[in-house]
């Protein structure tokens, strides 16, 4: 078996179709689907949150099977690695992966953390004999850990979606799922998610857009949704794997989801059978004028880059802006 670890790592702000993606491409053989495996230490050992499986995660035979040989009954070195995730890889820390020689300062503060990290994947590797590891964990800052890990060969998509349905999303109330409990998962102001939207975007970019199509997708989540099946298939060329075998697609837009071994993540990640994917606009409607006039006024500039704002209006917004002032 070889040394190095193939992980596809899905980057992107909250709510931008994530969790979805990583369950699709964990049906294909060859790749396995653990959702936002960042969380593994709090939510997963210390909480014992659901796998996506159904089962508790201590109990889960699969992970017991991949922690034992890396934290075994562990607790303070479990507890090390949730304080490290918790507080040392959070946005706050973005600006530390662009400054010159700042990146290298958090890497080396962190060599324990990564060589856990190293064992963990490669217990993924090796227990679930994948060719890759998908992981949607989203963070720039985890993913900037992993990618300076050496024995991972890291492949990014990096999934945006447009800034007003995201916020949206955000305001609305989400049931969490994997706590047994009538929880609901925390959300953010507009303003708040429109400003890690920015934030996380253009680091995401800056990280890993350099890297070449060889290693980096850019995917909308509204071109994801249109054509499930093609983006799907174009992801798995770039890491390398067969788009024929396995398929679990019905048709170009209805996809077989079978149970997954995820971690964490969106609520969606405990659905199963057939599951159509279309397109979710109901933010048009429902959210408020007042609050997509204030997005697109923060967003303007990277919603043109995305292909979500056109000249003619973003100089339209920017006349009736300077009109009002």
């Amino acid at each position: 078996m070889s040394d190095q670890i193939k992980v596809l790592y899905i980057a992107g702000w909250g709510r931008s179709g994530t969790t979805i993606l990583d369950n699709i491409l964990g049906q294909y053989s060859g790749l396995l689907s653990t959702g936002e495996i960042r969380y593994i230490w709090q939510r997963g050992l210390l909480e014992n949150r659901l796998c996506g499986c159904g089962t508790p995660l201590r109990e889960c035979t699969f992970w017991r099977n991949v922690l034992d040989p890396v934290v075994g009954n562990d607790q303070a070195k479990i507890e090390y690695m949730a304080y490290w995730t918790e507080n040392g890889l959070r946005s706050r820390h973005i600006p530390m992966l662009v400054l010159p020689g700042a990146g290298n300062r958090l890497i080396s503060r962190m060599d324990t953390y990564r060589y856990t990290l190293a064992s963990l994947y490669q217990e993924v590797k090796k227990r679930s004999e994948s060719q890759v590891i998908v992981d949607s964990s989203k963070f720039p800052t985890y993913g900037y850990i992993l990618d300076s890990i050496p024995n991972i060969d890291l492949y990014v998509v990096h999934m945006v979606r447009d800034p007003r349905a995201v916020a949206y999303s955000w305001i609305r109330k989400k049931e969490m799922k994997d706590r047994g409990s009538n929880k609901y998962m925390r959300g953010h102001s507009p303003i708040e998610s429109t400003f890690f939207w920015l934030l996380w975007n253009s680091t995401i970019e800056a990280l890993w857009k350099k890297n070449g199509p060889e290693k980096y997708i850019l995917l909308r989540y509204e071109d994801f949704v249109q054509d499930p099946k093609g983006t799907t298939e174009h992801i798995l060329d770039m890491v390398g794997v067969s788009t024929q075998e396995n398929t679990p697609f019905v048709d170009q837009n209805t996809v077989k989801l079978s149970p997954t071994h995820t971690v964490s993540g969106n609520p969606s990640r405990f659905s199963t059978g057939e599951v159509e994917i279309k397109p979710d606009d109901e933010w048009k409607e429902k959210l408020d004028a007042r609050s997509k006039l204030l997005i697109t006024s923060l967003a303007m500039p990277m919603m043109h880059h995305y292909g979500y704002l056109n000249l003619v209006i973003l100089v339209i917004m920017l006349v009736l802006m300077y009109a009002s002032a």
